[in-house]
């Protein structure tokens, strides 16, 4: 899951990061805010034709690092919205805003879900919100962070309820590109590719006693910008595909689903 990125604007070249420079997130205590959107076409292929599911998420995020590698993450907004061969969905979040997900989280940016909130039963199809913050940021090397420094970083995530199994990997290599400036704050513009396989074994919406099982592979490339001063991560911008097949064999029926998006995220103060 095109959007003008609005951070190439705000992009300029500056005088380098000192080699030096901190590659570490920094420490607990202030909150960080983001606005993120997301835009997502889902294209499922039947037996009986194709049909498309245009997909939109609008929030506002917050996370505040704990001493210990612990942290709480929450939305203060978000917004979403569907369009089904049912109609236009636009489910109500406020039963999701400002409940907390509890988080590890590392002086490298490595995040691990330890609680979600329950989610209303009306959020559960859109999108995997209940891992939001997992991936939200860039995943820090051990070395300090210079112009042409590359790296790969390998993401395994398993999630299991008592009706729905879910294990994904994602290989991501990292390139950093270029020294940078946003609203005045030097920074560093790292380049991402990544590759990724997803299984999902779940019940299927509104049809007791059937479930699917979905295999699915794919591609993203984007860029992170992260300050390695203050460190932060400023902003995130992802493109990527995924497609594979979904079997759901109560019906003996396997389709063909393949999902697009676009993903940007700002800092926010």
């Amino acid at each position: 899951m095109s959007r003008t990125l609005r951070v190439i604007a705000l992009l300029s070249i500056a005088t380098a990061v000192p080699a030096a420079a901190q590659t570490t997130y920094g420490p607990p205590g202030d909150t960080l805010r983001y606005h993120e959107t997301q835009k997502t076409n889902v294209v499922v292929t039947m037996p009986q034709g194709e049909f498309q599911v245009p997909v939109e998420q609008d929030g506002t995020l917050s996370v505040v690092r704990f001493p210990g590698d612990s942290a709480h993450g929450w939305f203060d907004a978000l917004a979403l919205s569907a369009s089904t061969p049912q109609g236009e969905q636009k489910p109500a979040t406020d039963a999701l805003l400002r409940q907390p997900y509890r988080l590890g989280f590392d002086s490298r940016g490595k995040v691990k879900l330890v609680a979600a909130p329950t989610l209303p039963e009306a959020l559960a199809s859109f999108g995997d919100l209940s891992n939001e913050f997992s991936d939200l940021f860039l995943r820090l090397p051990a070395q300090p962070l210079r112009v042409g420094l590359t790296w790969t970083d390998t993401l395994t995530r398993t999630d299991s309820t008592a009706d729905r199994k879910a294990n994904a990997t994602a290989i991501s290599d990292y390139k950093v590109e270029k020294d940078t400036v946003v609203n005045g704050t030097p920074a560093l513009l790292v380049r991402m590719t990544q590759r990724a396989k997803i299984h999902i074994d779940a019940p299927v919406p509104n049809q007791p006693g059937m479930r699917s099982d979905a295999t699915m592979e794919g591609n993203t490339t984007g860029f992170y910008v992260f300050a390695p001063k203050p460190g932060r991560m400023l902003a995130r911008r992802r493109t990527g595909k995924i497609s594979g097949d979904v079997n759901i064999a109560a019906a003996g029926m396997t389709m063909k689903q393949a999902i697009d998006y676009t993903n940007t995220v700002d800092a926010v103060k």
